[in-house]
């Protein structure tokens, strides 16, 4: 089993620091991946800490950007078409119009928003929000309980 399959593994058994230890060793093997960063923030979600999910998050979205510029200045085909199709008034709302390929990243928003809103006092304010919090733990655990939840 692979590094990645153990932290995977110890995520769905909810041993959430085992998991972190396991995607440590990916980072100090391999170095960082914007999917490893968003593996990292989903555990931390998962445990409850709520503003490092955001801050990883928010890492996996900027190292995103980079990859995205350094693909774009190589030449990318598909980055060049995508910015090509975004309204010039979007484009023209990030300091880079590389940015505007963030509203296209569904996950990254997601996970964003999940790490932000997902408190306490949030629901307090709004209880109605609580159910999609419940079911959103539930596909990051990816155990298959969110076919648990009613």
């Amino acid at each position: 089993m692979s590094t990645f399959e153990l932290a995977e593994k110890a995520k769905r058994e909810k041993k959430f620091d085992l998991a972190l230890d396991y995607y440590q060793q990916i980072i100090n093997d391999k170095g960082i991946s914007v999917n490893l960063l968003q593996e990292v923030a989903n555990i931390f979600y998962l445990k409850g800490v709520n503003d490092h999910a955001v801050a990883f998050n928010l890492a996996a979205a900027h190292l995103s950007l980079h990859v995205y510029q350094e693909s774009y200045k190589q030449g990318d085909e598909a980055i060049k078409n995508a910015l090509e199709n975004f309204p010039k008034d979007l484009l023209e709302k990030f300091p880079e119009p590389i940015g505007a390929l963030l509203t296209s990243e569904r996950d990254t928003m997601r996970h964003l928003s999940h790490a932000l809103m997902d408190q306490e006092l949030i629901f307090e304010k709004a209880p109605a929000y609580r159910p999609f919090a419940e079911v959103y733990y539930a596909q990051l655990l990816d155990d298959g309980s969110e076919k648990r939840i009613s």
